[in-house]
């Protein structure tokens, strides 16, 4: 018998799926892993319509010709992931 959706296990899986789903869609999930991965999908509708829409989304960005970013924001940006020292 499947869990309820609201039920906290399925939920946690769904909080798992979600926080894997880059290394999902790069292959990067070791195959246990992977394989429990798409047990869940197969089980999930909305974690499943959720990584067909990244897919989705991933695949509608490559299509795109590269484009320069502004100066201004590409600064602000580094700034903001620069780690700064204590």
């Amino acid at each position: 018998m499947r869990d309820a959706p609201s039920s906290p296990a399925v939920r946690a899986a769904c909080e798992q799926v979600i926080g894997l789903i880059a290394d999902y869609l790069n292959g990067e999930l070791d195959a246990d892993l992977h394989g429990r991965f798409e047990r869940h999908l197969s089980q999930c509708a909305e974690c499943l319509a959720y990584v067909n829409t990244c897919r989705e989304t991933l695949r509608l960005a490559r299509s795109l010709p590269p484009a320069d970013m502004p100066s201004g924001i590409k600064q602000r940006l580094l700034e903001l992931i620069t780690p700064r020292e204590p």
